[in-house]
Parts: structure tokens; C-alpha cells; sequence
């Protein structure tokens, strides 16, 4: 579940970009799409956010305090467990209670995230706006 909710963020992400790219260049695009589309891209950094954390210079130990990236959190799951033949510890349960009740907001969040995209991209498409990946093209 958590790799499939990443890669869905990433591709929202990427679709995003697109139609910043569209809107920049569509002489017919209104300042309210380019804004809706800045708005999406904030909200998909912000998940982004939550998935990875803050991105490392150079090593983990030099990011700041924050909340503990679900990703990070996945990895040391998989790893400390990876080939171990005993039984699952209490920190393990604990991280994976965690991911539980964590990962279900982020997915609904970027449900929503992704209903805006739609709709900003039906809202182009009623005005013209070219043909964007991943659209369905209509005569």
C-alpha cells in the first residue's frame, strides 16, 4: 500500500508539472488555473513531505528534528526484520501500528488532491486548453 500511494503521489506530481507547463504556455489559461495548479503542487510537496522527510545533504544524521517519514519508517521495518528467523519485536508492532494509522489520512488526502487535478484538467479541456498525458482526447 505505502509503494503504491508513493508512486500515485509521484505521478500526480508529474501530471501537475505538465499542466503548469500547459497553463504557461496557453495563451487562453487564467491566472485562477495557473493558482488551482500551484495550489496542487503545494499539497502534493506537503505529502511528499510526509512520505520522505526533509531531504539529507549528506547523511541522515544532519536533517533537523521533525516527524519521522513514513517511508524511513517502512525501511526500518523491512530491514531490521529482513532474514530474521525470530519473532517479530515490539518495535517492529509498534512501527507497523504506527504506518496503520498514519497512512490512511495521507491516502485520503491525496484522493483529493488527485479529484482537484480532474477537475482542473475537465475545466482546461471544456476551454480548449491542448491535449495533456494521460487525457482521454475528445473531438
Amino acid at each position: 500500500t505505502m509503494f503504491g500511494t508513493t508512486r500515485y503521489a509521484d505521478e500526480l506530481s508529474k501530471k501537475t508539472e505538465i499542466i503548469l507547463q500547459t497553463l504557461y504556455e496557453w495563451n487562453q489559461a487564467t491566472p485562477s488555473m495557473v493558482e488551482k495548479a500551484k495550489q496542487i503542487r503545494t499539497e502534493l510537496e506537503e505529502i511528499n513531505l510526509v512520505f520522505n522527510g526533509y531531504e539529507a545533504k549528506a547523511s541522515w544524521e544532519e536533517v533537523p528534528p521533525g516527524p519521522q517519514p513514513l517511508n524511513r519508517r517502512l525501511r526500518y521495518l523491512m530491514y531490521t526484520h529482513n532474514s530474521n528467523t525470530s519473532a517479530i519485536t515490539k518495535t517492529e508492532k509498534d512501527a507497523y501500528e504506527i504506518l496503520k494509522e498514519e497512512l490512511p489520512p495521507v491516502i485520503k488526502n491525496l484522493n483529493e488532491t488527485g479529484s482537484k487535478i480532474e477537475t482542473l484538467q475537465r475545466e482546461m479541456q471544456d476551454m480548449g486548453a491542448p491535449w495533456i498525458p494521460g487525457q482521454t482526447p475528445e473531438l
